[in-house]
C-alpha cells in the first residue's frame, strides 16, 4: 500500500513518535511511506532515516488553494491510498486534499483538544473522516462524550515499540539518578518536579536529576533550578535522538505531567524496565496497568516520598521495572500493534 502521513505542526511531539514508530515497521513490510511536513520544522532527517519519501510544503492560511492543490498533486502523483492526518492544520488542508483527491482519511487523535467543538470540525468528520485513530481507552471515552462525534469510527491503536531497540542495563545499586524525557511544556509539570527533587536532595544530598526535551519553558525551568540552588545537581540535556541511551543512564523514571492521554515517555520508560514513579493523571495509569507507583497529580509532597523510596529500595525498583518491561512487551508491541493498523486501513479502503 502507498500511504501518506500528513503533519504540519512544528514541534516534535508524541504524534510524531508515533508516526515515525509505525511508519519504520510498515516500511520494514514493504508498503510505501511519504511524509508530508510544514516547511522549515528541521525534522526531515527523522523521517528520511526512517524509510519515508519527503515533502515540505508551505502550510499557509487554513484551506489555503495553493497548498491544497499542491498536496493534492503530491498524493496523486504517489498513488497514495490513505491518508493520515492529526493537528488541525492537517484536518483543514490535508483532509480535504486527500478527499479531492479521492482518498480515505484517518484521523489520529491523540489529545482530547484534537477535537474542536465547532462547525468546521463537525463538518469534517461528518463528511471526510472515514476513521479515528486514538492511543488509549481513556482518550477513547473522552471522545465518547462529545454528543456529535460518532463512537463507531474510533479504534484504538497504541504507541508501541520494538523491545530489542530497548536494551535493559545494568543499574546501579544506589539508584540515585531519576530523569525524565519531555518538552519543556507547562501541562509536563517540570516545575512541580524540580520541587520535588528539592525535597529528594535534603534526603539524599548525592541524587540527581537528568531532563531531557525542548521547549519554550527553558529558560523559566533553568531559573527555578538557580533559585533552589540545584544547577550542580539538575541537568539539561536538550532534544536526544538516542532515548534508549539516556534512559539507561537513569535509575528512576519520573513523570509529572498534569494531563496525558497516553504517555508516550511512560512507554519508553517501560521497555527499558525502569521503575516509575508518577502523576495518576490521564492514560497514565492505564498505560502503567499496576506497574508504576503512583501519587495524585501535582502533590509534591508525595512525589518527593515515593522518589525516596524507589532510590532506596533496589528489590522495589527491580520488582517494578521488571514488571514494566513485561507488559510493555505484551501490551505494546510494535509489530503486533501495527498488524492492527494495517488491517484497519485495509477496512477502510475497502469500505469505500
Amino acid at each position: 500500500m502507498n500511504m501518506a502521513f500528513i503533519n504540519f505542526n512544528k514541534r516534535w511531539a508524541g504524534v510524531k513518535t508515533w508516526t515515525v514508530d509505525y511508519g519504520r515497521e510498515l516500511v520494514k513490510l514493504g508498503h510505501n511511506v511519504i511524509m508530508i511536513i510544514r516547511k522549515g520544522t528541521g525534522h526531515r532527517d527523522i523521517y528520511e532515516s526512517a524509510g519515508f519519501t519527503v515533502y515540505e510544503i508551505r502550510a499557509g492560511m487554513k484551506y489555503n488553494p495553493s497548498t491544497i492543490y499542491k498536496l493534492s498533486k503530491i498524493l496523486i502523483k504517489n498513488d497514495i491510498d490513505i491518508s493520515v492526518v492529526n493537528i488541525s492544520k492537517d484536518l483543514n488542508i490535508g483532509a480535504t486534499a486527500s478527499k479531492l483527491s479521492g482518498i480515505p482519511v484517518i484521523h489520529r487523535v491523540g489529545l482530547i483538544n484534537d477535537v474542536k467543538n465547532r462547525f468546521e470540525d463537525r463538518a469534517l468528520h461528518k463528511t471526510i473522516i472515514d476513521a479515528v485513530i486514538v492511543p488509549s481507552y481513556f482518550l477513547k471515552a473522552e471522545l465518547a462524550d462529545i454528543k456529535w462525534f460518532n463512537t463507531s469510527k474510533i479504534n484504538v491503536i497504541p504507541n508501541s515499540k520494538i523491545a530489542d531497540n530497548y536494551p535493559i542495563s545494568e543499574r546501579r545499586s544506589d539508584g540515585k539518578i531519576f530523569g525524565i524525557t519531555s518538552r519543556l511544556d507547562a501541562s509536563k509539570g517540570h516545575d512541580l518536579l524540580i520541587e520535588a527533587f528539592e525535597k529528594v536532595k535534603r534526603e539524599i544530598p548525592d541524587a540527581q536529576l537528568y531532563i531531557a526535551g525542548t521547549g519554550k519553558r527553558e529558560g523559566l525551568i533553568r531559573e527555578r533550578i538557580r533559585e533552589l540552588g540545584l544547577e550542580d545537581s539538575v541537568k539539561l540535556y536538550g532534544f536526544i535522538k538516542d532515548v534508549p541511551a539516556f534512559l539507561a543512564e537513569l535509575d528512576v523514571y519520573v513523570l509529572t505531567s498534569l494531563e496525558e492521554s497516553f504517555g508516550n515517555t511512560v512507554l519508553e520508560a517501560m521497555f527499558a524496565a525502569l521503575p516509575i514513579v508518577s502523576f495518576e493523571t490521564g492514560g497514565v495509569p492505564e498505560v502503567l496497568g499496576g506497574t508504576g507507583i503512583l501519587v495524585p497529580a501535582g502533590d509534591t509532597d508525595a512525589l518527593a516520598e515515593k522518589m525516596i523510596l524507589a532510590a532506596r529500595d533496589p528489590e522495589l525498583r527491580m520488582e517494578k521495572g521488571t514488571a514494566a518491561r513485561k507488559r510493555a512487551e505484551e501490551v505494546y508491541d510494535l509489530k503486533k500493534n501495527t498488524c492492527k493498523l494495517i488491517k484497519l486501513i485495509e477496512e477502510v479502503i475497502s469500505s469505500r
